[in-house]
């Protein structure tokens, strides 16, 4: 059974102090102890970059642009600007036979955090729009080619450090600090339809109107061939890095919402206004990217965000869907959260883990990715589960990696 898993390096920072070499060596041969095949290595926080980018500055500690009280560590103080974890995953990895993905938070210029990317900072006009006026500081429009030329840039620039393939996060449409925590913004704002609200920037409606004689304004914004436009342009920019990666031998994966209406079940955050999904809520027509042979995968996330309250029924359902949706033209990878453990016992995370993982190779996935695993790595065990696989879940990942049909969904 193909079990992939997610690092985020830094949480091991803010967890057990993790830094340097060694415990890049240490996480990475944990994983593949268990029978990972492939790690989703993380190269940007948000706002800053974790490797070292030429386009964005590189994230330290001791910059003081997180979230109110989330720097009190020490820890986090670690200066990235001296040392390249990418550089050393990528070489790790290749020493341990492991595929090494560079998992990129795309479709975010900040993670909570007090200000946004260097890029967007820097350039208003490329703000999301919406149809009163009203501007999205951490999001941009693919519509500007400047944006999707940075966009290329900044992948192109994580390509070159020798991954096997890239990641790219659609799901992750985090706000600023302030617009979390003091206006209370959801992630995806939508309608009462489940439609995003934004996609009226000036390039935008001037393209529709010039392509279809329509103004969008007259038409409402739950219009399908209007959203359809709106999502046009991130499809155009998923042709242009589909060619760019061929050319250089790195596969390439989207991490995705489901295209079933959802309302997420966010536990700390506004839920959305209306039930969503990945096209109506964020303009990501995953189906089409699949359909036109862009993506070597593609990854649906189960949105559980704990693992104990992942509800196996409903992956089962989900994976169903996205496997019609999916045929035979892509890989499908179901991916699954894992953190938030809530002092519950292993046992209860072992059969949360086997029944959310057999749910979805039943439901017809190629494998399964466990998201924000830093918990398995720690859970009842040593500092940073220094353990290995008989320590916190890996044995579980190890026991389900071993298998070669899927189990029986109890």
């Amino acid at each position: 059974m193909i079990i992939d898993t997610v690092v985020s390096h830094g949480d091991w920072f803010n967890a057990w102090g993790s830094y340097g070499k060694p415990s890049v060596y240490r996480i990475l041969d944990q994983c593949r102890q268990s029978g990972i095949r492939r790690v989703y290595w993380r190269t940007f926080l948000g706002a800053r970059a974790h490797y070292h980018s030429q386009l964005e500055p590189i994230a330290y500690g001791a910059e003081g642009i997180e979230r109110p009280g989330y720097e009190a560590r020490e820890r986090l103080a670690y200066d990235l600007r001296e040392w390249d974890p990418l550089r050393d995953a990528v070489a790790v990895a290749q020493e341990l036979e492991l595929e090494l993905s560079a998992w990129s938070t795309i479709y975010e210029e900040t993670h909570v955090q007090l200000v946004t990317t260097k890029f967007a900072e820097q350039h208003p006009e490329y703000w999301w729009t919406a149809r009163d006026g009203k501007h999205r500081r951490s999001k941009l429009s693919f519509a500007y080619p400047e944006v999707r030329q940075y966009k290329l840039d900044l992948l192109l620039e994580q390509a070159a450090y020798g991954v096997h393939n890239l990641c790219l996060d659609f799901f992750r449409e985090n706000q600023l600090y302030a617009d979390r925590h003091e206006r209370l913004l959801p992630k995806q704002e939508v309608d009462e339809a489940g439609v995003c609200i934004y996609g009226y920037e000036p390039a935008l409606i001037a393209a529709y109107q010039q392509t279809t004689g329509r103004d969008p304004f007259s038409l409402p914004n739950s219009d399908d061939d209007w959203i359809a436009f709106r999502a046009s342009y991130l499809t155009d920019f998923m042709r242009m890095v589909h060619v760019e990666l061929r050319r250089r031998g790195v596969t390439l994966t989207a991490k995705v919402r489901s295209m079933e209406m959802i309302q997420a079940p966010f536990p700390y955050w506004e839920p959305e206004t209306a039930p969503t999904n990945s096209l109506r809520g964020s303009f990501v027509d995953w189906p089409t990217w699949v359909a036109e042979g862009l993506l070597d995968e593609i990854m649906v996330i189960h949105e559980n965000f704990e693992l104990c309250e992942l509800d196996p029924m409903r992956v089962l359902r989900e994976t169903r869907a996205a496997r019609r949706l999916v045929g035979n033209q892509s890989r499908l990878l179901m991916g699954i959260f894992c953190y938030n453990m809530n002092d519950r016992s292993v046992t209860d995370g072992r059969r949360s883990l086997e029944l959310g993982v057999n749910a979805a190779m039943q439901g017809g996935a190629d494998g399964v990715v466990l998201w924000e695993s830093t918990p398995l790595h720690g859970w009842g065990s040593a500092i940073g589960g220094g353990g290995g696989t008989d320590i916190g879940l890996w044995r579980t990942v190890h026991d389900l990696t071993r298998q070669n049909v899927p189990g029986i969904l109890t």
